[in-house]
């Protein structure tokens, strides 16, 4: 990792420099025992950094005092208010793929380096992780093992449902949604796609075909969303998105009212 000198933002961005790697605090979130081998190797000073919200901000600034860089694993969010008054904080390096929890803008004021690392575990981890629950959805998964752990037995209406022919939709198709593509090819479902990097080439590939956001949301079973978070996506769903969807029983969501907002919406139609 290249020492970066900081500057005032009127100078313009960081400049690598040739000084000896400095301190770096590394969140207790992240795996710690291999992130302390490497950046030790490597000649730094590593110090671990246990931060509980609840108790206040002023103790992350603390700790964060007179390191170079800062390593997180995603639960932590970087504001204006924690990189400022850190004078010698030179890079936040994100231990995944989403930066939404960092403050961008002032980050870049500060001029301070924010990173990410997209490995490819954690785009297949989440890809796994998302055909896993939509398995459990289908099958109902949870709420039949709460019924099982209350002593009942299953009834018509928590039997799963055969996932062969269902439509499931894909929000979002880079990496994160290739991968997950890939994986529910073998179910025998018919995948959809909306997002502007569904290139028709690419879809075919995968057996996925490219549509409207509407579109997708009209004649899915069921759909799972990879996009970034950035303010052209936030609140992308909203109650009329959710209106355009085909009816659900709701098992297991906590907003029932939306649930039968948009049932009664569709009956209506």
């Amino acid at each position: 990792m290249a020492h970066l000198k900081r500057k005032h933002p009127a100078d313009g961005p960081a400049i690598g420099s040739c000084e000896m790697p400095g301190r770096v605090c590394v969140a207790v979130s992240v795996r710690t025992e291999l992130a302390q081998a490497l950046l030790k190797k490597a000649g730094f000073q590593v110090a671990l950094l246990a931060w509980i919200p609840s108790r206040g901000r002023d103790k992350l600034v603390e700790g964060l005092d007179g390191a170079d860089a800062f390593m997180i694993a995603g639960s932590e969010t970087i504001d204006r208010e924690i990189m400022a008054p850190c004078t010698k904080l030179q890079a936040i390096v994100k231990g995944g793929i989403g930066i939404e929890r960092i403050d961008l803008d002032a980050a870049t004021e500060l001029g301070i380096l924010v990173c990410n690392s997209p490995t490819p575990e954690s785009v297949i981890g989440l890809a796994e992780a998302t055909v896993g629950l939509i398995v459990a959805l289908f099958k109902r998964l949870k709420l039949n093992e709460a019924r099982l752990r209350s002593g009942q037995w299953k009834t018509l209406d928590s039997q799963g449902e055969v996932m062969a022919g269902k439509t499931i939709g894909l929000i979002g198709f880079g990496r994160i949604g290739r991968e997950t593509a890939k994986r529910l090819g073998a179910w025998g479902v018919r995948l959809l796609a909306s997002s502007p990097r569904a290139t028709p080439e690419e879809a075919e590939v995968l057996g996925v075909t490219p549509v409207s956001l509407d579109e997708l949301l009209r004649k899915s079973d069921l759909v799972t969303i990879h996009v970034v978070l950035t303010p052209e996506t936030r609140h992308m769903i909203t109650l009329g998105e959710l209106r355009l969807m085909k009816p659900t029983r709701g098992h297991g969501l906590r907003q029932p009212a939306i649930v039968r907002d948009r049932n009664e919406h569709r009956r209506d139609a």
